[in-house]
């Protein structure tokens, strides 16, 4: 058995090839389920994001057949004409596949180098084979270290300190083009998780009022509802308590108290943030009073096109920013080539990118040798669970306790008796050995797809560890 990852990101792949192979919560559920079912591959997990669609597969040496029963799915769940050709999936095999799962959980491999939201997808891609019974032994131990791979880079680096996800890269973007956003009206397409932290980096900027549409007015009303409380809470942060003033000075008192009364009549508190949610069907209506227009949607196929917006924005008579960072778009491309229209989609973002990169290049390093060291850790577990290593330690094991023993007790035996007591270790012993070893290489000899998990379960049963002392992950 070996680990395979078969995928594309933003480095590799255009748009319109990312787009093609981005699969929803829906479809990747979908695809594993076919997986399951059809016995396609022992193991697999999807990841698939703005950025990204990879598959990490546990396979057979001989998978070619796999990977095309794999892809004849995908386009089934995805509706396609045809399946994706293989030859444009990168692939990385055993322990390279293993470096890249952790160096994209450690948001190394992101567009926005440090960005959190990546965690979140990798945990959610597991959950979801986990689910549909597709993540089994080795992708149970395999995501858990790179778990703590990616929490190691955060906690012990300044990688993610001050970070801008994707959404706040657009918000960044935005700023740029109006220099500031306070007092405008925002439209925001979607209400998941991308769309709610655009929502909160909005907020911070000082947006005056957003409007929030959705597929379900419902979860447009939840996101909405959350906006109403977010800058008031930030403002309470700051707040104007009563706490006891740690100065006792009567004269210092009455000065902070006057500076503080001058402070808020020269920056008065900002007016709540005005929400308000709405279908999708009613964009076209409410478009034309907005300034700013952010799309992060699920959806498979645009919701917004030239011939809906082309009699909404007729009389359209200032600039209207539109930033789709959903992948497949949302925004259909010809929408940017109407009159005042402006219109970016997420590989816009890349000059942001660079400067993320820039602030950041001097964590890289400790960051990349963390990732490094728990790769080592990992593939170093994973060789140890080899039949032999494991026979190997096993014997070494029982020895020790046979030697153990005989110290102990032979003090109690005369010297003519204590040639019997060795025999009689040694026998006993190779007793105990007899069983799990026969047991390890009839797993060696028959190639089961659960031999690597059976050989943990002895490992722990016998307290092996992974040979250097250490528990495996």
């Amino acid at each position: 058995m070996t680990l395979l990852m078969l995928g594309i990101d933003f480095r590799t792949a255009s748009l319109e090839l990312r787009e093609r192979l981005a699969l929803t919560r829906e479809e990747t559920g979908d695809l594993l389920a076919a997986v399951h079912d059809e016995q396609i591959f022992p193991e697999a997990v999807v990841l698939s994001t703005c950025n990204r669609t990879e598959f990490y597969l546990v396979s057979d040496e001989e998978n070619e057949g796999s990977v095309a029963h794999l892809l004849a799915h995908h386009a089934d769940v995805k509706g396609l004409d045809r399946p994706v050709d293989a030859s444009v999936l990168r692939r990385l095999d055993g322990e390279a596949a293993v470096r890249h799962l952790f160096r994209v959980a450690a948001s190394l491999e992101s567009q926005i180098v440090g960005e959190r939201e990546i965690q979140g997808q990798v945990k959610d891609a597991y959950r979801l084979a986990c689910r549909w019974r597709t993540a089994r032994f080795l992708c149970h131990k395999l995501m858990h270290a790179s778990f703590a791979a990616a929490k190691r880079v955060m906690t012990d680096t300044a990688l993610g300190r001050g970070t801008a996800s994707v959404s706040q890269a657009a918000v960044d973007l935005a700023r740029e083009v109006f220099t500031s956003l306070e007092g405008k009206t925002v439209l925001m397409l979607g209400a998941g998780q991308t769309a709610e932290l655009a929502c909160q980096a909005l907020v911070r900027a000082g947006v005056g009022s957003v409007i929030v549409a959705n597929r379900t007015l419902q979860g447009a009303r939840e996101l909405a509802d959350r906006f109403a409380d977010w800058r008031q809470s930030d403002s309470a942060r700051h707040g104007d308590g009563e706490e006891e003033s740690p100065v006792h000075c009567p004269a210092l008192v009455k000065l902070l108290a006057e500076c503080s009364i001058r402070t808020e009549r020269e920056c008065p508190p900002q007016p709540p943030l005005r929400a308000r949610a709405i279908p999708l069907e009613d964009v076209p209506a409410a478009i034309g009073d907005v300034d700013l227009v952010i799309c992060s949607t699920a959806a498979s196929q645009p919701v917004l096109t030239a011939e809906q917006m082309r009699p909404a924005l007729a009389g359209l008579q200032r600039s209207l920013l539109m930033i789709d960072i959903s992948v497949p778009r949302n925004v259909e491309p010809a929408v940017g080539e109407l009159p005042n229209v402006v219109l970016h989609n997420i590989d816009a973002l890349e000059s942001l990118v660079e400067r993320n990169l820039v602030q950041r290049r001097g964590e890289l390093p400790r960051a990349e040798a963390i990732v490094e060291n728990e790769v080592q850790r990992f593939t170093g577990w994973l060789a140890t669970l080899g039949v032999v290593p494991t026979i190997k330690l096993l014997t070494e094991r029982i020895s020790q306790f046979q030697q153990a023993e005989i110290e102990r007790y032979q003090k109690h035996f005369a010297a003519a008796d204590r040639e019997q007591l060795h025999e009689f270790a040694r026998t006993l012993c190779g007793k105990i050995l007899h069983d799990p070893i026969s047991f390890l290489r009839r797993l060696d000899a028959q190639g089961e797809d659960r031999s690597l998990s059976s050989v943990s379960v002895v490992r722990e049963l016998f307290n092996l560890g992974n040979g250097n002392g250490e528990s495996h992950p």
